[in-house]
């Protein structure tokens, strides 16, 4: 009886553990991990500059872009990820995720604060638009979903509210994978912590791994 009891508690917690899966996951403790910036347009370089702070972050390294404004040469900081986040990435759609820690950089009260995520590929670009409590200069957790139903993916250029064939045209061969470096104007630093990308299969396959450990104690006794 000791023994069937094991087994089942074992899959129910293989089902759960196994149902939201950190298969990539930076926390910058020892560094930026090959996570730089990138400063559009290009003609706006010397308004930005990166770092990564051992510590300030949650809980410890983390990182940095500290953007100076200028009216006169306006730029738009990103983080960008290496390329352990980019090529075929088309298995995490559906039920995937990108989640990750966010200092907020704003300094001002805003109704509410508004950062991106961009994710290019075979020449199409996705932006998800993720927001912010009005209060800056604090830590927020942020989970964006790998999936086109969500209504704050837009396809660049046209506006338009991804097909599912877009987002798996993008992930297939993911050239970019940007997070915003600023919210709001004027000057600020934000931060960067604890980036996931998670492989969340669908609840259906968590159930299976519950019948299979339920099948299997009938086969014990």
């Amino acid at each position: 009886m000791i023994a069937r009891t094991i087994v089942v508690a074992t899959v129910v917690s293989l089902a759960f553990v196994s149902s939201s899966r950190a298969d990539l996951s930076d926390n910058f403790d020892t560094g930026a991990n090959g996570w730089t910036m990138v400063v559009t347009p290009t003609t706006a370089q010397g308004n930005d500059s990166f770092s990564a702070p051992a510590a300030g972050g949650l809980p410890n390294g983390f990182l940095q872009i500290t953007h100076t404004f200028n009216p006169q040469n306006p730029s738009d900081p990103f983080y960008t990820a290496p390329a352990t986040y980019l090529g075929d990435k088309s298995s995490y759609y559906g039920a995937g995720e990108l989640n990750f820690d966010y200092f907020a950089g704003y300094t001002q009260s805003l109704p509410t604060g508004l950062g991106r995520v961009q994710l290019e590929g075979n020449g199409t670009i996705l932006v998800y638009t993720f927001t912010l409590p009005s209060q800056g200069q604090q830590w927020y957790p942020v989970s964006v979903p790998l999936n086109a139903s969500d209504l704050n993916w837009k396809v660049t250029g046209t506006g338009n509210q991804p097909t599912a064939s877009d987002f798996q045209n993008v992930l297939s061969n993911l050239d970019e994978l940007w997070i915003d470096g600023i919210n709001g104007a004027g000057p600020q630093s934000t931060g960067l912590d604890n980036v996931a990308l998670l492989s969340t299969p669908e609840p259906a396959s968590a159930a299976c791994l519950f019948v299979a450990g339920i099948m299997l104690l009938g086969k014990r006794r």
